[in-house]
């Protein structure tokens, strides 16, 4: 992530065979900004991703008991790389280490990995666990958000609905389009308290929100 005028850019790390090159110019331009040592930059990513794409393709999710004591690797950019194969793997026996790298990891980008990659395998036991830390963990609200709307929680909008009066308007917005897509129309009062918010984004998906509910209530 990187400052920006008007907030952060975000950049993806993503791995295989297609993105190789694009991953060494990305190690040389973190490199160049005096986010990774010398060694980081020189190791061979290109060979790590195409030995990773070919154990996928060959063990399947096989792969996932071999992958699982990586997350706890000292390295930060190890443990995004096991999440990442896992991600892609998505074998269900993965959850509960996913969602507790979710919870402890000291690297922002491997916590929303693990949690994004929780979410995308459907299972309806993470939904609680999620809850849990879009409560304890303000960092983590907005990609709590994403992923209790990939999981089609609606019995968590109960939770969502109490961050429209969170003190970080990004996360009040991610809070909005969650209740959008998990037909949270029982909180439209909340909602429409929002249509008001100093923060011209959240007020404008408020209203628009908010718009849409009234008219289906015609």
């Amino acid at each position: 992530m990187w400052p920006c005028k008007d907030g952060h850019a975000s950049v993806t790390f993503l791995f295989g065979l297609g993105f190789g090159r694009f991953t060494r110019n990305l190690m040389e331009w973190i490199h160049e900004e005096g986010m990774c040592d010398d060694a980081t930059r020189d190791k061979d990513w290109w060979v790590r991703e195409r030995a990773m794409d070919a154990l996928i393709d060959l063990a399947g999710a096989n792969l996932s008991r071999y992958l699982v004591p990586y997350l706890a690797d000292r390295s930060p950019i190890v443990r995004r790389f096991a999440i990442g194969a896992l991600r892609r793997l998505k074998d269900p026996a993965a959850l509960p280490h996913l969602l507790q790298r979710a919870k402890v990891d000291d690297d922002w980008w491997a916590r929303e990995d693990a949690l994004a990659a929780a979410a995308e395998l459907g299972d309806s036991r993470a939904i609680v666990p999620i809850v849990g830390l879009l409560r304890d963990r303000p960092e983590l609200r907005s990609a709590c958000c994403r992923a209790l709307v990939d999981l089609g929680a609606t019995t968590a909008v109960d939770a969502i609905a109490d961050l429209l009066a969170d003190a970080d308007p990004d996360v009040r917005l991610s809070a909005l389009s969650a209740l959008r897509d998990l037909d949270g129309q029982r909180h439209a009062r909340a909602v429409e308290m929002c249509a008001d918010d100093g923060e011209t984004r959240v007020r404008a998906a408020a209203r628009e929100l908010a718009a849409r509910w009234a008219v289906l209530d015609e």
